[in-house]
């Protein structure tokens, strides 16, 4: 929620690497969330953006990139907010279904949590 209040305040949080990649991308909001995954990673430049990470480093820039549009999207006041979030190295996956309700959102109302389904054959 709040997406075009809070993008200016975003984009002034990334690093140079990950605001260059978001302005290519023309600064919509997943781009926006990625940068600032990318800068929670600390990724600096491509030879970086190579660098073998753990699930548990993604995991951690992952919860980080949730909680600062959380509270990018709070300072605009209550509404309600869907975050599907996935990245993967090709190697490791990490994933988050975060949702906030508005003031006049209930809990139910905002949606089925996160499925997996595992498997090499669809």
């Amino acid at each position: 929620g709040n997406f075009t209040q809070i993008r200016r305040e975003l984009l002034t949080s990334l690093n140079e690497y990950a605001f260059g990649i978001t302005l290519e991308h023309a600064c919509i909001d997943s781009v926006v969330a990625f940068g600032i995954f990318l800068t929670e990673l600390g990724v600096s430049s491509d030879e970086d953006a190579m660098v073998e990470r753990t699930a548990d480093s993604l995991c951690g820039a992952l919860s980080r990139t949730v909680l600062r549009l959380t509270q990018a999207a709070a300072e605009f006041g209550p509404e309600e907010s869907l975050l599907n979030l996935m990245v993967t190295d090709g190697e490791r996956i990490v994933a988050c279904r975060y949702g906030t309700a508005g003031e006049e959102t209930t809990e139910t109302e905002l949606g089925a949590t996160l499925y997996l389904s595992v498997g090499s054959r669809w």
